[in-house]
């Protein structure tokens, strides 16, 4: 009699889970896509996803230099960027193959005065790699330089002729800028903000906030964001296979699928 009872008991709890996994099948799959968009939350996916990250961050570096990716903040501005800029995956290829002979002009160049090779990002960051590029303020060509930068440098700049459209002669140019800002702060990410900001705003800075590390130092919004954008640029057309985003199906960027407002740049 009571191994009956037990085995009646046995059966109404087996069919009570099967109920209920059936209950949490049938919700996960009758979920209006309209209301929600994005896909339905897999733990084991999550978590495999999760781990995708932590192991793409522990390879991340900038001019050689590894990125302090225990600051959280660190972190939020570097995939604010990666969204925004992995939109235009699909389009990486195509800019790269128009410009890889730039692109390698520019490696060549910044090599020969042992500028690490991420700086050849800048001109992408500055101008969408145009010659032409002509900023409000005066900057102008591939490296945006305003005219007595450009000129302390080595550049002519003048009715007749402004070298800061020539790729070579201001490539040149700018590696020497970067040297000099090197020798002066004695650190790649600093000497990327001082070329966004200028030296002499940088060191206000460092000076009055008595700190010499990019990523602790507050700074304006645009110098700030600066080198996030330059890392940015560089994943998403070296390593498009990292990012696993569709903007107009359910799957976002797969580290961070909350947000949908992030505008696209028009990069490429």
């Amino acid at each position: 009699m009571v191994k009956k009872q037990l085995l009646s008991c046995s059966i109404i709890i087996l069919a009570l889970l099967g109920t209920k996994v059936v209950q949490q099948d049938g919700f996960a799959n009758n979920i209006n896509d309209e209301e929600q968009p994005l896909k339905v939350w897999q733990p084991d996916e999550d978590i495999a996803l999760v781990d995708l990250k932590n192991a793409y961050l522990d390879g991340l570096e900038f001019a050689n230099q590894k990125i302090p990716f225990d600051d959280v903040l660190v972190e939020k501005r570097l995939f604010r960027h990666l969204k925004t800029y992995s939109k235009n995956i699909k389009n990486s290829p195509n800019f790269l193959r128009n410009k890889s002979s730039d692109m390698n002009t520019i490696a060549d160049i910044l090599q020969k005065y042992g500028i690490p090779e991420d700086f050849k990002y800048i001109p992408i960051v500055e101008s969408n790699l145009k010659s032409d590029a002509l900023s409000p303020k005066g900057a102008y060509g591939y490296w945006q330089f305003m005219p007595a930068t450009a000129r302390s440098y080595g550049l002519k700049v003048n009715g007749q002729v402004d070298e800061r459209k020539d790729l070579i002669k201001s490539t040149h140019a700018a590696a020497k800028y970067f040297k000099a800002l090197y020798e002066e702060f004695g650190d790649w990410a600093l000497v990327a903000a001082a070329y966004n900001v200028g030296d002499g705003n940088l060191k206000k800075a460092i000076k009055r906030q008595k700190e010499d590390d990019y990523f602790k130092l507050k700074l304006n919004s645009e110098t700030s964001q600066y080198v996030y954008k330059i890392i940015a640029i560089k994943e998403v057309l070296e390593r498009p296979n990292h990012f696993k985003y569709e903007w107009n199906n359910k799957t976002l960027y797969a580290w961070d699928a909350e947000d949908t407002q992030t505008k696209n740049t028009g990069l490429f």
